[in-house]
């Protein structure tokens, strides 16, 4: 204070205020009121409304309804009289179906079953082939992650068998117009262990994505999936390495649709920081990256990344778990890559 000639010593909480008719003219001030914002709103909004604030200065009321649905009214039932484990499953917008993947914990068996959405925030299933309405697939094996091509109206899994190879596989499935299953072709998407998978669907190039950490130099790959709406043909584009060294923990694909590009995620094991890589996915199936950003400098073995798409003013959200907290980051995607 002395050689700043501020006219008070202070207290913790104060800031430094502009007084000329005081010595020195700096005084240590409290904050008269909270700060407050004056903007026009879109909508009503009511005292203590959750808002969303634009950047041209208007706000507008988040609106978000869960209606909860019984399983005897309005649920879907996957499975009957066992235990089920490792479920996946995927959400048609077009067809308003789901599917779903899920292994048997009697026998290790991975069963598949579908439902059409009912028009009353239900649905009316299950469908497939078999008593309980499934259809076995796979035999023993475990079901990794599921999406849908709204292009083409075929859903997507990865799966590997529970012994015996550990090769990854994908299968593409239909529905018919009801939601009932209709016909599967399975294909090799990788030959030797893997793990971290993830996969979604880019609807700026209609193809699917798949993401995977191959195990034995822990580097993450990436292969686009092409399928036709006329037949179950499949498609494998070249697989393109995203990192290329030493990675762990969790990986995960997301399509941001306000961009129009994939944004791939993982974590270095040098330093147990979580990086990200945006993706232009190519007519040929091929991938152009952008650079490297690290987006949370979080360590631990419990830290995992999503990416949401915002839809607002197109940024991305970065949700980070580390043990019981979670962390929120806002960025944007670019042409030649994220921030953060």
């Amino acid at each position: 204070e002395d050689n700043l000639k501020i006219s008070n010593a202070g207290t913790n909480g104060q800031y430094l205020q502009k007084q000329s008719g005081n010595a020195g003219g700096l005084t240590w001030a409290d904050v008269a009121s909270a700060p407050e914002i004056t903007a026009n709103a879109t909508g009503a909004v009511a005292e203590d409304d959750a808002c969303i604030v634009h950047t041209d200065g208007t706000i507008k009321k988040v609106d978000l309804e869960i209606t909860q649905q019984t399983p005897a009214t309005g649920g879907l039932r996957f499975t009957s009289g066992y235990d089920a484990q490792y479920l996946a499953m995927a959400y048609s917008k077009t067809l308003k179906a789901v599917v779903g993947a899920h292994r048997r914990s009697t026998n290790y068996n991975m069963h598949v079953t579908s439902g059409k959405d009912d028009g009353s925030n239900g649905f009316d299933g299950p469908h497939g082939t078999s008593a309980d309405g499934e259809i076995s697939l796979g035999g023993q094996s475990t079901p990794l992650c599921m999406t849908h091509d709204e292009s083409t109206g075929r859903f997507h899994l990865l799966y590997q068998p529970v012994s015996g190879t550990s090769n990854l596989y994908g299968a593409i499935i239909s529905t018919d117009t009801d939601g009932t299953i209709g016909s599967t072709n399975t294909t090799t998407v990788r030959s030797g262990q893997t793990s971290g998978h993830d996969c979604c669907y880019d609807a700026t190039a209609n193809k699917v994505i798949y993401y995977y950490r191959e195990s034995t130099n822990n580097k993450c790959y990436a292969r686009s999936v092409t399928t036709a709406s006329n037949s179950m043909s499949y498609s494998l584009g070249t697989e393109t390495v995203i990192a290329d060294f030493d990675t762990d923990g969790q990986t995960c694909c997301t399509y941001i649709a306000s961009a129009g590009k994939v944004v791939f995620s993982y974590k270095k094991a040098s330093d147990s920081h979580t990086y990200v890589r945006v993706a232009t996915t190519n007519s040929d199936g091929t991938f152009t990256l952008g650079s490297e950003v690290e987006v949370s400098d979080l360590e631990g073995d419990n830290t995992q990344l999503s990416v949401v798409d915002s839809q607002v003013d197109s940024k991305v959200v970065f949700l980070q778990g580390k043990s019981s907290t979670i962390y929120i980051r806002i960025g944007s995607v670019t042409g030649s890559g994220a921030s953060a």
